[in-house]
């Protein structure tokens, strides 16, 4: 696998580090007490296995590696697991550990970190 520039972000590899590591123990502290087997656990299980996959799009960033040809289907699918993040964290939005870094959307934080600095309103 080839190295891609397009992938490569400085700022998101790490937002979805913390953003994983917020809902993985949110998750954790729901676990709590619910019985093993039960469609509650089920269910926490498979979130966690999402949250888990968003979350590899942050190491994919990182890394460069590319997984698809096309630079639009990357770019896709980095968008598609930051919102499945940013929307089972938005669950727990009134959590003291929720940060407001986790509300923009991808958009949003794609512009922010391609604007100009030196463009001033």
């Amino acid at each position: 696998m080839a190295a891609s520039a397009d992938v490569r972000h400085p700022m998101l590899p790490e937002l979805y580090d913390r953003i994983d590591s917020f809902v993985q123990a949110r998750l954790e502290e729901a676990r709590r007490g619910v019985p093993a087997g039960s469609d509650t656990a089920l269910a926490l299980d498979a979130l966690q296995y999402l949250a888990s996959r968003a979350a590899a799009a942050g190491d994919l960033m990182r890394t460069g590696i590319r997984t698809h040809t096309d630079q639009a289907v990357r770019q896709t699918r980095a968008e598609e697991a930051w919102e499945m993040l940013r929307h089972i964290a938005r669950r727990w939005h009134e959590h003291p550990d929720y940060t407001a870094e986790f509300a923009p959307t991808w958009r949003d934080l794609v512009v922010e970190e391609n604007r100009d600095p030196s463009a001033t309103h």
